[in-house]
């Protein structure tokens, strides 16, 4: 159960449906990141590091997820394109 002050009237009805969308994005982002890259487990933490390496992770993210040909998830298509420099231009490329 969740409770919010709000000065906008309509009630929750009218608020439920951008508070849901706005919460399946952020679950879905970070989900993936720490799956796939073991985001939480990560300890850098120093200067400008951690957004260093959140950039690069979203990037490492997202690129695979536009590769269509390969149906498997994005850890598995992440690793092959470690292992297959074919494959990693066709990530990079597009």
């Amino acid at each position: 159960m969740r409770h919010f002050i709000s000065s906008l009237e309509g009630g929750a009805a009218k608020l439920i449906r951008p508070i849901r969308s706005h919460w399946c994005i952020e679950n879905s982002l970070h989900w993936g990141l720490d799956v796939s890259m073991g985001e939480d487990a990560c300890r850098i933490w120093q200067d400008h590091a951690p957004a260093n390496m959140a950039t690069l992770r979203r990037v490492a993210l997202t690129l695979p997820k536009q590769e269509r040909t390969n149906k498997r998830g994005i850890k598995a298509r992440s690793k092959k394109a470690g292992l297959d420099g074919n494959y990693l231009l066709k990530v990079l490329v597009g």
